[in-house]
């Protein structure tokens, strides 16, 4: 933890990676399985450390639309939804897919940006924690 609003320094990043259930045991089978890694099953909704299941998770898609800011736009994508700490939302700024931002749902209740789209890796930051009450 930082002390006096220091930013923390992350010394072993937790890498962030997506695909399905058959792609995670091919990598099990091939003992490619990283330990400071979080896998998002999509077709099967898990989340696990490294080989460890940590329970189920969502993942989301939308995009922005004129007028949205981020908070916006993530109370208009999850409206009826109740996300649970692992879900992730990613936003699409157009409608080309080209540019996205991802958001991981956190247990202070706030979406917490990272870099990375779907398939990718990425690390988490709080440069642009959202705090949204839905």
């Amino acid at each position: 933890m930082a002390d006096n609003n220091e930013e923390a320094k992350v010394t072993n990043p937790v890498l962030f990676k997506f695909g399905s259930r058959s792609e995670y045991n091919e990598l099990r089978q091939k003992s490619e399985i990283l330990d400071n890694a979080l896998y998002f099953l999509l077709d099967t909704n898990e989340l696990y450390r490294g080989n460890i299941p940590i329970g189920q998770v969502h993942y989301y898609e939308g995009e922005y639309e004129q007028g949205d800011d981020t908070s916006s736009a993530i109370i208009r994508i999850m409206t009826g939804e109740t996300p649970i700490p692992g879900d992730v939302l990613t936003l699409y700024k157009d409608a080309t897919h080209a540019e996205m931002e991802n958001y991981l749902y956190v247990a202070d209740g706030t979406w917490r940006s990272f870099n990375g789209g779907a398939g990718a890796i990425g690390t988490a930051t709080n440069a642009d924690d959202v705090s949204v009450e839905l």
